[in-house]
């Protein structure tokens, strides 16, 4: 909320009206978020067979400590990276969302709290460390994500879209390894209804709509 009260926010507005809505400013910067030179692949091996090793994210949230219970009973070792001081805190945080979502899970020291962010380079982790989990895991489930719809694309939309970006990379270092990401039907936004379109399917052109897209709140600008 860049302009959280009425006095700030009625000069913005004014100011806008006047100016006008730049969607070429908005379209550039998206664009330019979206510009990532992907680690090259070549000489890493790939991972094969069923994934015994996860890394999730999100994993506090309401979807987030349902993956984690339904997984953790099925693989050797779950790595939950969440936003902590300290390893006992992420523990503690991924064990109130579990009494707060009224979800059963199976504690075990198969389950492994990590101490990061996905907004951050190398996810938070130190070198070492990341290049450990890059190393032990097999694939990713990331279903971290800022959903609010208040804040502007800067505080809500741009985490979400680096912090994606951070989670590809991880992805391509010391092994490469599939990941399963969660997302939403705001990835559309309300394209079919500006363009009077009754079906949006996966063969749509995204950027044929990234004007449309600059009318959105944050969350779907990062979509």
């Amino acid at each position: 909320y860049s302009h959280p009260t009425p006095a700030e926010l009625l000069p913005y507005c004014v100011q806008e009206q006047d100016a006008g809505f730049d969607t070429n400013r908005v379209r550039a910067e998206l664009l330019a978020d979206a510009a990532w030179e992907a680690p090259s692949l070549q000489n890493k091996s790939r991972v094969s067979g069923l994934p015994t090793r996860l890394l999730l994210t999100g994993g506090t949230g309401f979807l987030g400590i349902h993956l984690l219970a339904a997984l953790a009973p099925r693989v050797e070792r779950v790595y939950c990276l969440v936003r902590a001081r300290d390893q006992a805190e992420a523990l503690s945080r991924l064990q109130e969302a579990a009494g707060r979502y009224g979800v059963d899970v199976a504690w075990s020291d198969r389950i492994v709290p990590l101490v990061g962010d996905i907004t951050l380079e190398t996810l938070g982790l130190s070198p070492e460390k990341y290049l450990e989990v890059a190393r032990e895991t097999d694939a990713i489930v990331h279903a971290a994500a800022n959903i609010s719809y208040i804040l502007p694309y800067t505080e809500a939309g741009k985490p979400n879209a680096w912090g994606t970006r951070n989670i590809l990379a991880m992805a391509t270092a010391q092994r490469i390894k599939a990941v399963h990401h969660v997302s939403s039907m705001s990835v559309y936004g309300a394209t079919g209804s500006l363009l009077g379109l009754p079906v949006v399917d996966e063969t749509f052109d995204i950027d044929s709509s990234l004007d449309l897209v600059s009318l959105e709140n944050g969350y779907t600008r990062a979509k």
